[in-house]
């Protein structure tokens, strides 16, 4: 990748900076656990986030809007971003195939709002489905789909038990990505090797390797290469920390304009790499809360009484000698917040009121210490 090109990333008319920062920001809030792959779609987390922004009001918007930074923008300004990068991202140039679909789903009998339903079609392609039932039917059916806009790399993100009863709708997002490289490596020079893990053992795996001209970036912390896809405008890059080095991902736009055309010679492994995320808890980390409780006001989507009580977010990335296939896909999914069920058992010395509700007036009023037995009745008697 030439450094003129990194100018394609500086897209804040396009909104592409406020989904990345929002991506670097999750990685980090994931990052409890070093010795997991963690991997993620920022895209299609935020398609899913922006099409949610659509339906909801109050502080419910703006908290799923500024996760997006968008807290000040329309709805009309949101979606037009999102829908400039959709059609930026659909047509990457030749010989690389990229999939972008959005759906939301309603129960049985339900009816979404008219304009939101307008909007998500318009700006979003989304589809707009009616589920047959709830559970099982109703996941496989969501999985489906995500099996099909992903060419069967993701067949499982939602379970059962997310689409039960109280179902609200669920919004979904499916991102397919497959390239080859603009400079293959040579499958004839892959070779097993070493690679250390986080607790410092070292295990054994193929290593593809390269020489050639990349954009490139060394630092004290760190060394980066871009790698290509065949048309130029898609490229890998791969961030190499030095040995007890944390990064802070969040200065990629400060690197970005440092890469520099050299001669790299590189080894990196052939790999698949593969996570199941409910990004629930992470997201509230990030300031989203009032979608997840029982203050979520979703009711410009035309579901009342729901809230997100599952995000499920799934990717897989393989990366071989002649290129990357990748998918992701997320669902939002939205129940409807039933009331909860508080226990009382009246068992021992009580208070009883007898209220005419129009007037306010006590009927009877009471002290019950001991109550008898209603006459006929078969209780009766005090216990030992």
């Amino acid at each position: 990748m030439s450094t003129t090109n990194c100018d394609a990333f500086s897209s804040a008319g396009l909104g592409a900076d406020a989904v990345n920062r929002l991506g670097f920001r999750l990685l980090d809030e994931l990052r409890a656990e070093p010795s997991r792959n963690v991997l993620l779609s920022p895209c299609s987390l935020a398609f899913c986030l922006a099409i949610a922004v659509n339906g909801a009001t109050g502080r419910t918007r703006a908290e799923l809007a500024g996760a997006l930074d968008a807290e000040a923008l329309t709805d009309e300004e949101v979606n037009r971003r999102f829908r400039d990068l959709r059609v930026l991202v659909e047509e990457p140039g030749g010989g690389l195939d990229v999939d972008l679909a959005n759906a939301v789903w309603g129960p049985p009998g339900a009816a979404f709002d008219a304009d939101f339903v307008r909007r998500v079609q318009e700006f979003y392609a989304a589809e707009a489905r009616i589920l047959d039932q709830a559970g099982s039917a109703s996941a496989d059916t969501v999985n489906r789909w995500v099996s099909d806009r992903t060419k069967g790399r993701i067949t499982t993100l939602v379970g059962a038990g997310d689409l039960a009863g109280g179902l609200g709708c669920v919004l979904t997002n499916a991102v397919y990505f497959k390239g080859p490289w603009a400079a293959p490596f040579d499958p004839g020079s892959t070779r097993p090797g070493p690679f250390t893990l986080p607790d410092g053992r070292r295990t054994i795996i193929d290593m593809m390797t390269l020489s050639g001209r990349h954009s490139y970036l060394a630092t004290d912390d760190f060394q980066a290469v871009a790698l290509d896809y065949a048309d130029g405008n898609v490229s890998a890059y791969v961030v190499l920390p030095d040995p007890g080095v944390t990064l802070d991902l969040s200065r990629w736009d400060e690197w970005l304009p440092n890469f520099q055309s050299a001669q790299v010679a590189l080894t990196l492994p052939r790999f698949s790499v593969a996570s199941e995320l409910d990004l629930v808890q992470p997201l509230s980390g990030l300031g989203i809360r009032a979608a997840f409780g029982p203050g979520a006001d979703f009711s410009r989507m035309g579901v009342t009484g729901a809230v997100i009580s599952a995000l499920r977010h799934a990717a897989r990335l393989d990366v071989s000698e002649e290129g990357t296939e990748a998918a992701a896909s997320t669902a939002v999914v939205m129940t409807r917040s039933l009331p909860r069920v508080a226990s009382m058992v009246v068992d021992r010395p009580f208070f009883l009121a007898v209220v005419d509700r129009r007037s306010g007036l006590l009927l009877f009023l009471g002290r019950i210490s001991e109550p008898e037995p209603v006459p006929g009745g078969t209780a009766g008697g005090v216990a030992g």
